[in-house]
């Protein structure tokens, strides 16, 4: 995942957007990426 950063701290999950030069805004491919990182702490739980 580019554009999204996954930090676990034990039971707790952060998850930072990584597009700084736009600010952060959501294109499709964040959001995909974004969609991925849920699914995948979800699974994870």
């Amino acid at each position: 995942m580019g554009l999204i950063q996954i930090d676990r701290q034990g039971n707790l999950a952060i998850v930072t957007m990584t597009r700084p030069e736009k600010l952060n805004a959501l294109n499709q491919e964040m959001l995909d990426e974004l969609e991925r990182a849920i699914i995948a702490l979800k699974v994870d739980s």
